[in-house]
């Protein structure tokens, strides 16, 4: 459990904005910068199977053009080795994002501005 607050912890911005449930086994936070340029979507897949979700972000800052991925999962529910990991850039189309959800996991898009690069 440590782990998951640590990583939610560090990825958590200034204030949390409104959100709207977009599955039944998927849970959507979403937290902003005090200054309103970068923000961080949070995922949480309770499903023991892939979870296929389509994002509608409203209101994003222009000079935001994608996102990058942090997804921490397990195997199984009581699973104690959870694996982290850093993948793709996922575009945004138009004021949507379609992402594919790891079985019970935790999925964290960090917005990326136009003129930073992705580590």
């Amino acid at each position: 459990i440590a782990e998951v607050v640590k990583l939610v912890n560090d990825q958590i911005l200034d204030n949390i904005v409104q959100t709207k449930q977009i599955s039944g086994k998927v849970r959507t936070f979403a937290s902003m910068n005090q200054r309103g340029d970068k923000c961080n979507v949070f995922l949480m897949n309770k499903n023991n199977a892939e979870e296929t979700v389509e994002i509608s972000i409203n209101q994003l800052p222009e000079n935001i053009v994608h996102f990058s991925r942090i997804a921490l999962k397990g195997k199984n529910p009581d699973d104690r080795k959870l694996i982290l990991s850093n993948s793709e850039k996922i575009k945004i189309k138009g004021d949507k994002i379609t992402l594919t959800l790891a079985p019970l996991s935790i999925t964290i898009l960090n917005s990326i501005k136009n003129n930073s690069k992705l580590n």
